[in-house]
């Protein structure tokens, strides 16, 4: 495996560069701090996967409507904000509330790993794929958007349904010393914000447009605003999506593979809601898929 090449340098790319140690990955951008939301993992697999340390924290969570607590999501709430992120009613992270157990990455985590890249010499910045590069020998891992790779690939985008929306994600710095991790839901339509959350002295603001009512969320915390420094703010282009269907996914997947030599992997790349802890087992089925016969992919690419 010393001929691959990973098109996207996101959290994604550089997580498969981790484990295929000769693999070079193109970003079509300059480098600049790719990731402003919120990196929290429910286990130590990427942790363990890069070689950067976690912390273990007890996150709290809850939902605030219009200014008023509450500790149990209820259907309603959940439709509104499917429908308040997505456009559409489906399942959202919303329904779990319980406090739990998670794993925090450094704040300068894609830093740490890009300037590892750097170093090895394995990461090419402003680097555009074209359609010619897709069309080179080689094993290709894509971590782009699905639409925009297949594009590339010159497949008609008419006919397929990738939902999306943007959100705007603004971040703020607590007085120093403090140490809390909790998050709030915002389903009502009384602010665009939709969810908050303070990991440790940083509150990350994640809204449907730029300019979230601050007050409301300082409000729902308990916080006086005036305690607040704003530190950044950045709108992100594939925010939120809606899985493409199941069927209609496997099968786009599987012409990328066989057609092209590309395999896809992420969350943009698959097109269905994952989280980062779960590429890490999907980078296991890459692997796979690369050593196996063209029959063997067929198998392996149907139990994704």
């Amino acid at each position: 495996m010393n001929d691959i090449t990973i098109i996207g340098g996101g959290l994604a790319g550089m997580m498969a560069a981790c484990h295929f140690k000769n693999a070079i990955v193109k970003e079509a951008g300059p480098r600049i701090e790719q990731h402003k939301a919120l990196l929290r993992f429910r286990g130590e697999d990427v942790a363990n996967l890069t070689g950067v340390k976690f912390k273990p924290v007890t996150v709290h969570k809850e939902i605030n409507v219009c200014g008023e607590s509450i500790h149990r999501p209820t259907i309603a709430l959940a439709n509104a904000y499917s429908k308040k992120v997505a456009g559409l009613y489906a399942g959202r992270s919303i329904w779990n509330l319980d406090t739990v157990t998670r794993y925090i990455a450094p704040e300068d985590f894609y830093d740490r790993l890009a300037d590892r890249l750097e170093r090895e010499k394995r990461i090419l910045w402003s680097a555009g794929i074209t359609d010619i590069d897709v069309h080179t020998r080689g094993v290709k891992i894509n971590t782009a958007p699905l639409p925009v790779i297949l594009k590339l690939c010159g497949y008609d985008l008419s006919q397929l349904d990738f939902q999306r929306s943007s959100i705007a994600v603004e971040r703020y710095r607590l007085p120093r010393g403090t140490d809390i991790y909790q998050t709030i839901y915002f389903p009502g339509v009384e602010t665009s914000v939709f969810r908050a959350s303070i990991t440790g002295d940083l509150l990350i603001v994640e809204s449907m447009h730029r300019g979230p009512d601050i007050l409301q969320v300082c409000k729902a915390f308990g916080l006086p605003s005036g305690e607040l420094e704003f530190i950044g703010a950045v709108d992100q282009k594939y925010g939120k999506i809606v899985d493409l269907d199941r069927g209609e996914r496997e099968g786009l997947l599987y012409e990328l593979t066989d057609d092209f030599g590309i395999f896809s992997l992420g969350r943009f790349a698959t097109w269905r809601n994952i989280l980062l802890d779960d590429v890490v087992k999907d980078i296991g089925v890459v692997e796979r898929l690369i050593e196996a016969s063209s029959y063997g992919r067929g198998r392996v690419l149907a139990k994704r």
